[in-house]
């Protein structure tokens, strides 16, 4: 009696100790896989920031590149917007029966000139 008793008693504190044991086990290796898996998502973030990165880098340098064209587009556009009649003098002739009158519109060069006097007598 007494001794099976005790045998039974040890069995079940040993399988008592041993489903401690395991379940100890178990939660080691769910933070192990729970450790694992932030650094797994930790390595998908840099590689998703890297990535971003590089796509700025490539738009920079695509830009850079550009850079000439896009200014000669720009002033291309600008000069097919200047009316011509601004790189050329016009005269005018106008005759009446009292006097005759000659009136000039001035071109482009002479509002340059005007503007290089102005800024002369600035200094």
């Amino acid at each position: 009696g007494r001794e099976a008793d005790r045998r039974q008693q040890a069995s079940m504190a040993n399988a008592q100790f041993a489903a401690d044991q395991a379940a100890r086990r178990l939660q080691g290796a769910q933070a192990l896989a729970a450790q694992a898996g932030a650094r797994a998502q930790g390595q998908r973030d840099d590689i998703a920031a890297l990535a971003a990165v590089g796509a700025q880098m490539r738009g920079i340098d695509q830009a850079r590149r550009m850079a000439p064209f896009t200014a000669l587009n720009a002033q291309a556009d600008i000069a097919a917007r200047l009316p011509l009649e601004l790189f050329r003098g016009q005269s005018v002739s106008e005759s009446r029966q009292e006097s005759g009158t000659v009136t000039e519109r001035p071109g482009l060069t002479d509002y340059i000139d005007l503007a290089i006097r102005a800024a002369a007598m600035r200094s």
